[in-house]
């Protein structure tokens, strides 16, 4: 009996890794739907004294709100390795506004800082 449920255990376990490694292949305007919000308007700018809060939706998209409702999608140039898994991030701009011509910034765990390239940041609405 120890063996079926030992190779039940292992298939389980496989399984979920299996499934852990599936890419999602979603877009990100399916993806941000399932969020509650709709893409708007991109090259936007963002003040950077009033952001917010951020979250990470894949390791090239991140959200910040800013204000009280006001909310953002930054699409990065390329993909930013640490950052699904960052507990915080960084913002450098040349200016006082988050634009295209800024970085986000995302420390590994060796302490290292990748600098990661914003490409664009587009308006998001709420879904009502």
């Amino acid at each position: 009996m120890k063996t079926l449920s030992g190779i039940v255990l292992t298939m389980l376990a496989l399984s979920l890794a299996a499934c852990a490694g599936t890419p999602d292949t979603r877009t990100i305007e399916e993806r941000m739907a399932e969020r509650g919000y709709l893409i708007g308007p991109a090259d936007q700018n963002i003040p950077r004294y009033r952001i917010n809060s951020w979250s990470s939706v894949d390791d090239r998209y991140l959200t910040i709100r800013s204000g009280v409702n006001d909310y953002y999608l930054i699409e990065l140039m390329q993909p930013c390795f640490g950052l699904e898994s960052a507990f915080s991030i960084g913002i450098g701009t040349p200016t006082t506004r988050v634009d295209r011509f800024g970085s986000v910034l995302v420390r590994d765990i060796d302490g290292r800082v990748e600098r990661c390239r914003i490409d664009n940041i587009f308006l998001l609405s709420r879904v009502q």
